[in-house]
């Protein structure tokens, strides 16, 4: 796998390390870690943020083929699974709490189903299924902050893409992507083991029922 550094503007005593990364492999959670440490001489990470998703089609369960359905469990719900396999022992070398964010979805919660009438069953589905997994590497993690998220309806392709199914301008999506990013970092620097892991949250810190 072909990996580059780019020289991107950065902040005082702080680099950017670019390594390409397929959430759709299998084998990239691992490619990536070991890069991290072999090609980096990096031996812990304390923050993992899994942001790699899709949103193909949007179609009703009776009509969602079985292509598209596992193409959204691979890339959705297994791609943050393998980054957490592969990143967790470097996690576990950090001096502080360390944490992993999975960028999940209000359109996964069971209870708001309601709430989100939207034909994008494959889409609801991974995101369910990525919420449940984030709850088992809570509790099977001693020292891991793991929280899934929800960014909110955020203006960007894939917010627009859902704005367009429902017939919406773009313009109407509730969440700019600067407040969506501002909300995120400020849960990103209050999660705790206590407090935070296991739990669905939103970007403006409210609880996200399952």
């Amino acid at each position: 796998m072909h990996r580059q550094s780019y020289p991107v503007a950065t902040g005082s005593d702080s680099k950017i390390i670019v390594i390409e990364y397929d959430a759709g492999s299998k084998t990239a959670g691992k490619d990536l870690a070991t890069a991290i440490a072999n090609e980096h001489s990096i031996d812990h990470l304390d923050v993992v943020v899994a942001n790699a998703g899709i949103m193909n089609g949007s179609d009703l369960t009776k009509d969602a083929e079985p292509e598209n359905i596992m193409e959204h469990l691979t890339i959705n719900t297994l791609g943050p699974i393998l980054l957490y396999q592969g990143c967790a022992p470097l996690l576990n070398q950090s001096k502080q709490e360390p944490k992993l964010f999975i960028i999940s979805s209000a359109a996964g919660s069971n209870t708001l189903i309601d709430d989100f009438p939207l034909p994008l069953v494959a889409y609801g589905m991974s995101k369910a299924a990525t919420n449940f997994a984030a709850g088992k590497m809570h509790r099977e993690e001693e020292r891991i902050v793991v929280v899934p998220v929800h960014p909110g309806w955020v203006q960007t392709a894939m917010g627009a893409t859902a704005a367009a199914i429902v017939g919406m301008d773009a313009k109407e999506i509730p969440v700019t992507l600067e407040d969506s990013v501002s909300g995120l970092l400020k849960v990103f620097d209050a999660a705790t083991k206590k407090d935070y892991s296991g739990k669905f949250l939103e970007q403006n810190n409210e609880m996200v029922p399952w």
